[in-house]
């Protein structure tokens, strides 16, 4: 009896230990599994996280990019007059001379000189080389000389047997011997306003020339490449475009 006794408490004491491992190694085969979820389910969170993050700084990118009038300060509106239509060519240009008091428009590619001789204010060739001026004389297409009476050689562009003092321009015509002679089809011409005398210049010459008399001085245009009277587009323009100021 005694025997049995202590064989069953040695059973039991053995068996004790035993079912606490068990229990144990069960527990840990129920943890591992959560932990591992846990794990898994921290991984997807950092990573949804970071993705979210990432999309939040993209779209406040794109926000600034699309709308950059929010951070801008408001606009300024500015009001110009309403232009006026030019009706000048584009290809002409203009001349003022306010100290001599007269302009007219001339091709935007022309050559323009002042002051190149005594008595001529201004000089106009249709390319540079054609300026080549000696004495008041040259190879060039228009000139605006200004002479302070009819009875200077400015004016008459010479000497002669039987000149005399003129009264005018039209005085001036009156003799059959000067060196200009009144143009047979543009005797007359208006300019800026005025009754301009058309001239062959030397008689029998192929220059055309304008006689103007204004405020007593006379005003000399001279197409010094036309063929006598026959006049260019261009020279037409000057003539039609010159004013006194």
């Amino acid at each position: 009896m005694c025997y049995k006794i202590i064989m069953n408490n040695f059973t039991q004491e053995s068996e004790s230990p035993l079912n606490e491992g068990q229990t144990s190694h069960s527990k840990s085969k129920m943890i591992l599994p959560i932990v591992i979820g846990i794990l898994i389910i921290l991984i997807i969170v950092s990573v949804g996280v970071i993705f979210w993050q990432q999309q939040e700084i993209s779209a406040t990118k794109k926000q600034t990019q699309i709308f950059p009038i929010n951070n801008s300060p408001a606009p300024i509106i500015v009001t110009y007059p309403t232009p006026i239509p030019s009706t000048k060519s584009s290809y002409l240009s203009d001349y003022v001379n306010e100290k001599e008091g007269f302009s007219f428009s001339y091709p935007r590619t022309w050559i323009i000189e002042q002051g190149v001789a005594d008595g001529i204010i201004v000089t106009l060739a249709d390319r540079a080389g054609r300026l080549a001026i000696s004495g008041g004389l040259g190879d060039y297409d228009f000139t605006v000389t200004k002479c302070t009476s009819i009875n200077t050689e400015c004016a008459t562009d010479g000497e002669w047997i039987g000149k005399r003092q003129y009264k005018n321009i039209a005085d001036f015509f009156t003799d059959k011997m000067s060196a200009k002679q009144p143009s047979q089809t543009k005797p007359t011409v208006t300019v800026g306003g005025l009754t301009g005398y058309g001239v062959i210049r030397g008689g029998a010459g192929n220059n055309y020339e304008i006689m103007i008399e204004h405020n007593g001085e006379i005003f000399l245009l001279d197409f010094s490449s036309s063929e006598g009277d026959k006049l260019t587009p261009e020279y037409n323009q000057i003539i039609s475009s010159f004013k006194f100021l």
